[in-house]
Parts: structure tokens; C-alpha cells; sequence
């Protein structure tokens, strides 16, 4: 994480629009999506991806798409009639711009009573 946040400068980006994963099937995660300032995510997401292979560490191998989850949907079944128009509603919103200085290591755990999370480490970006 250090060398991948070196290697990016602090950045601005901006929250636009929400939606659903996956695209198709019940959803799973609803998400804000990264517009503006999103090539420093990916090349940040690719920095740890380099650092993780070179270790011989598994990372996630799907097409990185960076976003905010804003919740994940437990019922597969049974969602509100109005759910999907609900999150619609949301699809051309502009929600404002954030500015991100560091990056950070944060564990997930997934309960019963919801997700846990946990920060484990703080990089600075740009101290490369």
C-alpha cells in the first residue's frame, strides 16, 4: 500500500449517480459511482495489484470498477416493488467532490448483524 500510494498524488473526484451489482440478477450492492478523478483509483487499485503479485498474494481479478458502496441488500427475494425505481431516481444525481490524501487498508468483516470495519493502515499519497 505505501508504494501503490506513493506513486499517486492527492487527487480530487467527484460522486455521481447510483446503481446496483451485478448488472444483472438480484442486486447485491448499491454503489455511488466515481466520475471525475477516477484514474488515480485505478492506477492506486493497479499499484496494490502489482504489490500483491509480486508476493505471490490472490487479489480479485474482475474488471475494477472504482465506486462507493453504500449498502449491500441481504434479501435476494422479496425487495420493495419501488426498489429498482427508487435507486433510478439517484441515476443522474451529482452528489459532490471529495479529495483524498491517503489510502487506506480496510478489513471487512461480513456478520449477522452487519458489516464491520476495521482501518489497518494509513498511506499518504504522494510521499514517493
Amino acid at each position: 500500500l505505501e508504494r501503490a500510494a506513493a506513486a499517486v498524488e492527492a487527487f480530487s473526484y467527484s460522486v455521481e449517480s447510483v446503481g446496483t451489482f451485478p448488472k444483472s440478477g438480484p442486486p447485491r450492492v448499491i454503489w455511488a459511482g466515481v466520475r471525475e478523478g477516477a484514474g488515480p483509483i485505478v492506477s492506486l487499485y493497479g499499484g496494490v495489484n502489482d504489490s500483491l503479485r509480486r508476493v505471490g498474494v490472490q487479489y480479485e481479478r474482475r474488471r475494477f470498477v472504482p465506486h462507493i458502496t453504500l449498502g449491500r441488500v441481504r434479501a435476494r427475494r422479496g425487495l420493495p416493488p419501488d426498489f429498482h425505481a427508487a435507486v433510478d431516481s439517484f441515476r443522474d444525481r451529482v452528489f459532490g467532490v471529495c479529495a483524498a490524501r491517503e489510502a487506506l487498508l480496510i478489513a471487512s468483516e461480513l456478520t449477522r448483524k452487519g458489516p464491520i470495519y476495521t482501518p489497518l493502515h494509513r498511506a499518504p499519497l504522494g510521499a514517493g
